[in-house]
């Protein structure tokens, strides 16, 4: 029952971005340790470079997964997306322009300098993307009213940030009148 489509599908992205931002702290230590010329920066060097294109192919296939699941897993979160997916897709970017730029990195000062900027700008674009998550659980809102046919409707959603209005998600029928 917990591998249901509905149940881990929606985990899948988060999921891996968490586990993307760790990767990507971890190549960020690595290349501030590359940089030291301490005993083993050499090794650090390597597995920097090594670890790039993997961490790059990663962003974009889970950037191409965020996309995915708004368009067919969570049609409810498409407008939320949107803040989400300009700062995704800011990162990939950003990325990207790091690991064309690192093949410079070994013959030009320039690139020596701009390359941790970039990719330090990612892991602070990393930060943005976490903490502004569109669907925190403050969104939730807990609804008592009154129904069309004066049934009382209890219903558990969220709030559309961009309108304002509460939609319900989930709602119960109760068969008395509402009492204020």
């Amino acid at each position: 029952m917990l591998r249901t489509r509905d149940t881990v599908l929606p985990y899948l992205h988060p999921l891996a971005g968490i586990a993307q931002i760790a990767l990507a702290a971890w190549q960020a230590s690595l290349g501030l340790r590359a940089r030291t010329g301490r005993a083993g920066s050499q090794t650090a060097r390597a597995r920097h470079a090594a670890l790039g294109p993997w961490l790059l192919a990663t962003f974009v296939v889970n950037w191409a997964a965020g996309l995915a699941s708004v368009r067919w897993g969570r049609q409810d979160i498409e407008e939320a997306a949107t803040r989400h997916l300009v700062v995704g897709s800011t990162i990939v970017v950003t990325l990207a322009a790091a690991a064309i730029l690192s093949r410079r990195v070994p013959v030009d000062p320039r690139a020596r300098a701009v390359h941790p900027l970039l990719g330090g700008a990612a892991l602070l674009l990393c930060a943005v993307q976490v903490f502004s998550v569109e669907m925190r659980s403050s969104d939730l809102v807990h609804a008592i009213g009154a129904g069309q046919r004066g049934e009382c409707v209890i219903g558990i959603g969220r709030v559309n940030r961009f309108s304002g209005d509460a939609v319900l998600e989930d709602d119960i029928l109760c068969s008395d009148p509402c009492a204020q």
